[in-house]
């Protein structure tokens, strides 16, 4: 009974509990790519679809980028709004390595910033979305194997899908005592400065995330650890962030607002920094996509 609603699961017919029945809202892949030929060469495109030439909506896409470089697939589902021009990611893994990064999230275009096996682009331009292969580390080709996309709400019965499927973002401040400068007023970098920030999120005694980043962005202080809870005592869901030093906890980009993969609703917010105690919001506070 995942969403405890009193139902089992094999006989819930709205699974997250919000009130949309599963098959209402389950996004499909309802129309296939077939897989194309190599492409070789920088900024090379792989594939380019218009979605049945549609110039509005909203649409789920899963796009296989394989290379030849140690038979590899890097895999982008995304949220296309054709209408604002934006790709909104829901997960890309890059090739099966630990550097699943991407830059662009939310803007027409979507660059994974590790290069390793091979740079991978998802660019929107009117109805066209094209995969590009910017460059390969292999010097070898590229294909697209077998991907697919799907019109969201395509009953039209007002209901967008879309937006049920968005993560949860959350903006956090917090402030550090330890690393309090109360002439600046703002927190010091020395860790970052001397080298002492990890690259891997460093709570891997109580947490299993694998968050890592290839280099350190500018301004962080440190990792923290954020807890969403459901209710006080129950946590939810966490996240490896960065605590910058103004205060703001942002994503592994350095900049963008830090996402969860769970329902709109009331939660406890709660900040865990490895030198410092924890500390947790008197009250609940909404959540939205």
């Amino acid at each position: 009974d995942v969403d405890g609603d009193g139902q089992f699961n094999l006989l819930d017919t709205d699974s997250d509990g919000d009130g949309i029945d599963d098959t209402t809202e389950t996004t499909t892949c309802d129309n296939s790519l077939a897989q194309t030929a190599w492409v070789s060469g920088s900024d090379a495109v792989v594939e380019t679809f218009d979605f049945d030439s549609a110039t509005t909506g909203l649409f789920y896409v899963e796009l296989n980028a394989f290379t030849n470089c140690y038979n590899t697939t890097a895999t982008l589902k995304a949220f296309i709004d054709l209408e604002n021009q934006e790709i909104h990611v829901a997960s890309y893994d890059h090739f099966s390595t630990a550097s699943d990064i991407f830059l662009g999230n939310t803007t027409n275009t979507i660059t994974s910033e590790s290069g390793s096996y091979a740079k991978v682009q998802f660019q929107l331009s009117g109805n066209q979305m094209q995969v590009i292969q910017v460059n390969n580390a292999c010097g070898s080709v590229m294909r697209l194997n077998a991907s697919c996309w799907s019109a969201l709400d395509s009953d039209a019965d007002g209901i967008n899908e879309f937006l049920d499927y968005l993560p949860v973002l959350i903006d956090v401040k917090i402030i550090l005592q330890g690393a309090y400068n109360s002439t600046s007023g703002i927190m010091d970098t020395d860790l970052g400065t001397n080298n002492l920030i990890p690259l891997m999120q460093p709570y891997t005694a109580t947490y299993t995330g694998t968050e890592n980043v290839p280099s350190i962005p500018a301004d962080v202080v440190d990792w923290v650890l954020i807890e969403l809870r459901q209710p006080a005592n129950t946590v939810v869901s966490k996240r490896a962030a960065f605590l910058k030093k103004d205060g703001t906890i942002v994503d592994l980009d350095g900049s963008s607002s830090v996402s969860f993969d769970v329902a709109a609703g009331n939660y406890f917010v709660a900040v865990r920094h490895r030198n410092h105690l924890g500390v947790m919001l008197q009250n609940e506070v909404t959540l939205t996509k």
